[in-house]
């Protein structure tokens, strides 16, 4: 059973804990199977500015305004009917064209541009019994209280909504549909595809605990009628790796390898994308990968050895790095979380998954699987709710 989270690590500024790296995905490529849509990375609009840290949609749902540095209220400009409302991606790429825009305001702690939610005109019943938990974060991280200041939100990375392709039951699928018997994968690294390419606010809890459910559920009746099925010449791949790290010469040094990658991938794989960027990356995440397998480590140690495994999570950021971008540069269009500024509109050509296989380290093989609209195919009762439909807001 995979379920390692997500891979927030990738960029400089997240939500995600530090041990979000990606190794579920990144196994699943190096056994030759496909990751499927990668380039589904969604950004949550209000992380808190310089740590990241989730400051919750609650927020703006009860009445929190975003504010520029001239404190205008802004969204009305973007999002005329919906304004703080409107799903995650759209707010999140208004807030970035704000500060794109130099409307933002740099803050000097953590030498990053936001921009502002002002809660000070929400009653005293709102703080205290609606967003005490959210807010405390302010008063715990910032030193500030959200009921007299300006509190300083930037987007921050959040949710993979690609992942490990697997059925409803939570087992991990082939390129080819095909079930790999005894293998599952829940959470974020999985994609069972409830989200699209945009998730909702909470939709993460139908993959984690619906499918949990699911996947478990399965998992005991597959050990109830095949329970002498063991996989064989398990862990030989990864100990070869392994001792590849342990034999490198070389004096370069892993934590600069990973803030560059994390830097290269905040500048030119956020909220905005394009084609220029997008090569100028693969390239550069081809000779991070160059320098990493020319790194040295300072122990050799097998026992509690934190360097080797941050040198593992290196290899995973990386590769994770090279599908998720080579995936966007093949998706010629925008769609939900995935926006291209060469391409800012949605294309009918690629209504379709994409399947990305690398067995060797920047050698892919991109695939397709089609969208089950089996639903609104069929007809019936609230049908005509699965059509695809522009979104305005």
């Amino acid at each position: 059973m995979l379920a390692t989270g997500g891979s927030g690590q990738v960029f400089k500024v997240t939500t995600n804990c530090r041990q979000n790296t990606g190794d579920g995905l990144a196994l699943i490529l190096q056994c030759g199977m496909p990751v499927m849509d990668p380039e589904a990375v969604q950004f949550h609009p209000t992380g808190i500015a310089g740590p990241g840290i989730l400051a919750s949609e609650t927020l703006r749902s009860v009445g929190g305004i975003l504010r520029n540095k001239n404190l205008e209220p802004f969204m009305e400009r973007y999002a005329p009917k919906m304004k703080e409302l409107a799903p995650r991606d759209l707010v999140a790429r208004a807030m970035a064209s704000e500060i794109r825009e130099n409307r933002g305001v740099l803050n000097p702690d953590h030498n990053v541009e936001h921009v502002w939610i002002d809660l000070r005109h929400l009653p005293d019943s709102v703080h205290k019994k609606q967003i005490p938990e959210v807010t405390g974060f302010f008063k715990k991280y910032l030193n500030l209280d959200p009921k007299e200041a300006l509190c300083p939100v930037h987007p921050s990375n959040h949710y993979h909504m690609g992942g490990i392709p697997t059925t409803e039951d939570g087992q991990v699928q082939t390129d080819s549909r095909e079930s790999i018997p005894g293998l599952f994968a829940v959470g974020e690294c999985a994609a069972a595809s409830f989200h699209g390419f945009n998730r909702l606010g909470t939709n993460s809890l139908l993959e984690l605990i619906t499918m949990g459910k699911f996947a478990g559920q399965h998992v005991l009746a597959h050990l109830k009628n095949d329970p002498d099925i063991s996989p064989h010449g398990e862990g030989e791949l990864s100990l070869s790796r392994f001792a590849q790290y342990l034999e490198a010469g070389g004096s370069d040094n892993i934590g600069q390898i990973r803030d560059g990658l994390r830097k290269l991938m905040t500048e030119n794989m956020s909220i905005f994308r394009s084609e220029k960027g997008m090569l100028k990356t693969i390239e550069t995440i081809g000779e991070l990968k160059k320098r990493a397998d020319g790194t040295a480590l300072s122990s050799k140690s097998l026992r509690m050895n934190q360097e080797l495994v941050q040198r593992w999570e290196l290899d995973n950021l990386l590769t994770v790095s090279m599908i998720t971008t080579q995936a966007a540069l093949h998706r010629r269009e925008s769609r939900g979380a995935h926006f291209r500024e060469d391409f800012p509109e949605r294309s009918d050509t690629f209504n379709y998954h994409t399947l990305i296989s690398m067995t060797q380290f920047g050698e892919v093989e991109i695939g397709r699987r089609e969208v089950d609209m089996s639903i609104f195919k069929e007809g019936g009762e609230y049908s005509d709710k699965f059509g695809i439909i522009e979104r305005i807001y």
